[in-house]
């Protein structure tokens, strides 16, 4: 009889295969790397010219990472489940499993420093601004299955991220012993409510947005809920891991800096540590702002 594998250990499967291949080809690419700059080493112009030209070309290649997305009916355009159907208006879509999620158990890997898109609002573009955005990697828990993913979030939607951040903070600057993020279980919820705004044109309009809420699951003395599982915690680390090198790239290839200077580092204010994790996702508009004078994100363009 064949023993049924659990979710984390299909899932540690996974991640060790990555770690293998990324060994061998790490080697392979090192190998032919090394002959190729002795080569370019005996060439000066042809080197100078290979790094004078080297983003050439390539400048929107993007790695892929499995998305998560808050349907918005009427403003998410394409989002299809397996069957054909629309997502349910605030739920959250899973567009590499075309599955939809009402409230999803997550495990938060990590919140990204913070950088700048263009802006698609008229009135930020005269201003010569650009949109602040974070990025918030995790992993699904679906009935033993890990889903790692990626959400975008900008303008009003940052509110309920930092809130969050600086809610579990008694946990993972506890002492003696601190929590890791990554080790504590969340709900995802969406949150409507409604707002007033103006647009371009100066007009004051009503809307509602639509948020993304963070619930620590929490046992019956009001404890956060841990994974308390050294082979989870393991899988997720290394997850985390393997994966910050390809949002680090995503980040860089969208940054353009808050007035248009590009800025390569930017430290994130004590929300988090650098996004790591592992299909770009198309972001949906982003809702007016919450509060007069509070910052006009338009939608992000990508």
């Amino acid at each position: 009889m064949t023993e049924q594998k659990t979710g984390i250990e299909k899932a540690r499967e996974v991640v060790n295969g990555f770690k293998s291949e990324d060994k061998e080809r790490t080697e392979r690419e090192k190998a032919s790397m090394e002959e190729s700059i002795i080569a370019l080493k005996s060439d000066p112009a042809l080197a100078a010219f290979m790094n004078e030209n080297s983003k050439m070309g390539s400048e929107n290649i993007q790695p892929t990472i499995p998305s998560l997305k808050l349907h918005v009916a009427n403003k998410s355009v394409g989002d299809e489940l397996a069957n054909g159907e629309e997502p349910n208006d605030g739920w959250f879509f899973y567009p590499k499993t075309k599955q939809q999620f009402q409230n999803p158990i997550i495990h938060v890997l990590s919140i990204s420093r913070k950088f700048y898109t263009k802006s698609l609002s008229k009135k930020k573009l005269k201003e010569g601004k650009n949109d602040f955005n974070q990025l918030l990697s995790g992993v699904i828990v679906d009935d033993g299955e890990y889903l790692p993913f990626i959400m975008y979030f900008t303008s009003n939607k940052l509110r309920n991220l930092w809130n969050f951040a600086k809610n579990i903070q008694p946990y993972t600057h506890n002492k003696p012993v601190s929590i890791p993020m990554f080790a504590l279980l969340v709900k995802l919820s969406c949150e409507k409510i409604p707002v007033e705004y103006e647009d371009d044109d100066g007009m004051k309009k009503k809307t509602t947005a639509s948020l993304v809420k963070f619930d620590l699951i929490k046992n019956d003395k009001g404890n956060p809920t841990l994974s308390t599982d050294l082979g989870e915690l393991t899988f997720l680390r290394d997850l985390l891991v393997q994966s910050e090198d390809a949002v680090n790239i995503l980040i860089d290839s969208r940054d353009v800096g808050e007035f248009g200077d590009k800025i390569k580092t930017i430290e994130n204010g004590g929300y988090g540590t650098d996004t790591r994790n592992i299909d770009v996702i198309a972001a949906e508009d982003a809702p007016p702002a919450l509060e007069e004078g509070e910052d006009d994100h338009g939608p992000m363009p990508f």
